[in-house]
């Protein structure tokens, strides 16, 4: 069992250790440039920063939800179809190595799911590596839909999108 919460400012190192651990790791875009203290701070700063723990309070899991607040026109080209009312987006979500392939994607992502639900969001969208096989095939497990690809950051993503009231339970 894991205990779940929102990431503290106490957090900052573990936080920053467990992404730099998954850096240049097969199927994850990240690198030396992305994602940094600057973006933890942001996550922290908008309490945005989801996070599970293992039984000694080590931070196993994370990922950051932050609402999109508007429509913006060039959002057309991610193919989401909820393009009115609260949505929000995934983004930056790991596991420890040592924990990965035994449920925890999946119990940090229906913990997620869960609070965003619970904040009366309607969708939740997030863009996927195409790279990154045990990720896209966890969103479709847990109800996510893909409803586009693009070409951002010098990568190619699938486009996912949940509208909450049809994803778990």
């Amino acid at each position: 069992m894991f205990e779940k919460s929102k990431a503290k400012d106490a957090d900052r190192g573990s936080v920053l250790r467990l992404y730099n651990s998954l850096k240049n790791m097969p199927g994850c875009t990240w690198d030396e440039s992305y994602p940094t203290t600057l973006n933890i701070d942001e996550d922290l700063n908008s309490e945005t920063l989801y996070c599970l723990r293992d039984s000694n309070g080590k931070i196993i899991a994370v990922a950051s939800a932050i609402e999109e607040v508007e429509w913006e026109e060039e959002n057309s080209k991610f193919g989401w179809t909820r393009t009115e009312g609260i949505a929000c987006g995934v983004a930056r979500v790991g596991v420890c190595k040592e924990f990965q392939g035994q449920g925890t994607g999946r119990s940090m992502m229906e913990y997620l799911i869960s609070e965003l639900k619970n904040k009366k969001y309607e969708a939740i969208h997030m863009l996927v590596s195409k790279t990154n096989l045990p990720a896209l095939s966890l969103y479709r497990k847990l109800g996510f839909c893909k409803c586009g690809e693009v070409n951002l950051y010098e990568k190619d993503w699938d486009c996912f999108e949940m509208l909450i009231t049809q994803g778990i339970s």
